[in-house]
């Protein structure tokens, strides 16, 4: 497997915790990992980095 971004890893890890848990198992599933505790700001700087909007429209337009 070749090296994935962190955005990649995510979507990935999602979609199998969807596959083998079903929508409601993941939901409760990720709500006791205790999300509210992490700091949605500095991880947003580190996901998208200091990307215009224009930017991250730009790319969410290019197909996967």
């Amino acid at each position: 497997m070749s090296e994935m971004s962190r955005e990649q890893i995510y979507q990935e890890g999602l979609a199998a915790l969807r596959e083998r848990l079903g929508v409601d198992g993941m939901i409760t599933f990720l709500q006791g990992l205790g999300g509210d505790k992490g700091n949605w700001t500095e991880e947003r700087h580190e996901i998208l980095g200091k990307k215009t909007m224009d930017e991250l429209l730009e790319e969410m337009k290019q197909p996967k």
